[in-house]
């Protein structure tokens, strides 16, 4: 079984949830189209904004499990438009 930590805690991910932190986790700082992580998460070819609202509920859920505040995430940073990175060190924010 694959399991993610954060602070020496486990968290409770669903396996999609899993998919999205490994594949932003393994590049981090790298910026994802909402259609790249799609294709690579739940495993959707699909236009951008189907992507995006693929995507939304399993980031919301996740910043939640990472203790991200939605309004100032620090771990899954969303750039408008375009997709999303991951920044492992927590001092992110929102590129709008």
């Amino acid at each position: 079984e694959r399991q993610a930590w954060l602070r020496g805690r486990p968290l409770a991910l669903t396996p999609t949830e899993f998919r999205l932190l490994a594949t932003l986790a393994r590049a981090p700082g790298h910026l994802f189209a909402y259609c790249d992580l799609a294709e690579h998460v739940p495993g959707y070819a699909c236009a951008e904004r189907e992507a995006k609202t693929i995507l939304q509920t399993h980031v919301k859920n996740l910043r939640r499990k990472l203790g991200d505040v939605a309004a100032a995430p620090v771990y899954v940073i969303a750039v408008r438009g375009v997709g999303y990175r991951f920044n492992p060190d927590g001092a992110g924010g929102t590129t709008r």
